[in-house]
């Protein structure tokens, strides 16, 4: 099944698309201070500004598509 990485995916934007997502995706959705549960996604902590930690996660994802929705409001 193809990945998905939604940054921000605690957000409004982020979290509907994970839900229209996950029906042809194996989804992983980011957050950085709003943990949640999406059920059928996989959710990941991650700084984003952090490039050390945004390698590690493009690393063990290894995602074949990226929608990035995080932002600072």
């Amino acid at each position: 099944m193809k990945k998905l990485l939604i940054t921000g995916a605690s957000g409004f934007l982020g979290w509907h698309l994970c839900q229209l997502a996950k029906q042809e995706w194996e989804v992983y959705g980011t957050y950085f201070s709003h943990s949640l549960e999406i059920p059928g996604i996989k959710m990941l902590k991650v700084n984003l500004t952090d490039f050390q930690e945004l390698q590690r996660i493009f690393s063990d994802v290894k995602p074949t598509a990226v929608i990035h929705t995080a932002a600072h409001s």
